[in-house]
């Protein structure tokens, strides 16, 4: 099951206009924050200050909130890059299954493709390794460096290459887990937390899990917010982990060459469907909230 990332953050957008007590504030930036015994003030670009009783960093990858928290660096780069391409449906190349979430794995290289939207868009993501992951070039550099990684892939894959634009890319990085989430009345989740490689495409999916969660802890605190935010890592933590390790893991997979290659094709295509389904039921059968439920005083 997929969904378009802007369908998403419209059902959340409908979601806080429907919800009494929400005051939504865009272009707002944060740059720090400070607290006492009564609550959280942040400081934004602008100079302006908000003040509440808590303050949950959910500010993703390069989280301002976790840098002051944690001052743990900056993520990881693993010499990864992304291009992202939405495509109509029309436009897909002939010979490409349309209905299935699809990945084509290569070495050092990976191309994933899935319908959005009632099968009307089409998205393509192409992921490879490059020694200039770090570099800014334009769409003529980056055309040709795709082209030469992908020189002797599969023609359907060449295909899809072909409709995709170039000019802008993404480096891919991550972050070790961490077994602190919380500063008092600070707490961060998401992937100001726990950022992972898109082995999984887990990410939107982990940050909801851990609001559903910490709603649930905070209901349960009697106005303790510190406790609550305190409780979110012990109950959150070790799944959301295994979603970073599992999928570096899984990643060392898909790129595989040579001998280690065949191993895991032999590994895999070994499995049978319900093997597969199996696997995975960790993952995809979802977080069980009733054991944080059962845990309220």
């Amino acid at each position: 099951i997929v969904i378009h990332r802007v369908d998403l953050h419209g059902v959340l957008l409908e979601a806080c206009k429907a919800t009494p007590g929400i005051d939504l504030q865009s272009n707002v930036t944060v740059t720090g924050y400070a607290q006492d015994g009564d609550g959280v003030t942040v400081t934004t670009a602008s100079g302006e200050t908000i003040s509440g009783a808590g303050l949950i960093g959910a500010d993703g990858l390069r989280s301002v909130v976790r840098a002051q928290m944690l001052a743990d660096g900056d993520p990881k780069p693993i010499g990864y890059v992304a291009h992202r391409s939405i495509v109509p449906m029309a436009d897909v190349p002939d010979g490409v299954q349309r209905d299935v979430s699809a990945i084509w794995i290569g070495p050092s290289f990976h191309l994933v493709h899935y319908p959005l939207r009632d099968n009307t868009l089409f998205n393509i993501v192409a992921v490879f390794r490059t020694g200039t992951f770090d570099e800014k070039g334009d769409a003529a550099f980056h055309a040709a460096e795709v082209e030469r990684t992908y020189r002797a892939a599969h023609p359907t894959i060449k295909a899809m290459l072909d409709r995709m634009d170039l000019t802008r890319r993404w480096m891919i990085s991550d972050r070790d887990p961490v077994r602190r989430w919380s500063d008092g009345r600070v707490v961060i989740l998401g992937d100001a937390a726990h950022p992972a490689l898109q082995t999984f495409a887990q990410g939107a999916c982990m940050a909801i899990e851990d609001g559903v969660c910490l709603g649930e802890l905070v209901a349960q605190a009697d106005g303790d917010i510190a406790a609550a935010f305190a409780r979110l890592v012990r109950a959150r933590g070790v799944r959301t982990a295994r979603v970073q390790l599992e999928g570096r893991m899984m990643w060392e997979g898909y790129h595989a060459e040579d001998v280690a290659r065949d191993v895991w094709l032999d590994m895999f295509s070994s499995r049978s469907e319900r093997e597969v389904c199996d696997c995975l039921a960790w993952l995809y059968d979802g977080f069980d909230l009733s054991r944080v439920a059962a845990r309220r005083a």
